[in-house]
């Protein structure tokens, strides 16, 4: 697991919020696409919190989240 380009964690009931986090606390600095499909409990503040952390990301997909996926260029 030295290289991951994306993170798809659609639909998967067992991770929480903080197993996200820490996921990502770790190897963010890999990921380049993350995509949450299915997770209504993940706030904004989830996002602003993790994505200083994802250093090479270029695309967010929070389908059914909020019907929006963003590219970090737009901010």
């Amino acid at each position: 697991m030295d290289y991951i380009r994306a993170l798809d964690v659609s639909h998967t009931v067992g991770l929480s919020e903080n197993s996200i986090y820490e996921f990502i606390r770790c190897r963010g600095r890999l990921l380049e696409g993350f995509m949450v499909y299915g997770k209504p409990k993940l706030a904004e503040q989830f996002f602003v919190n993790v994505i200083p952390l994802m250093k090479k990301i270029k695309y967010v997909d929070r389908c059914r989240v909020a019907p929006t996926a963003f590219y970090i260029d737009d901010f």
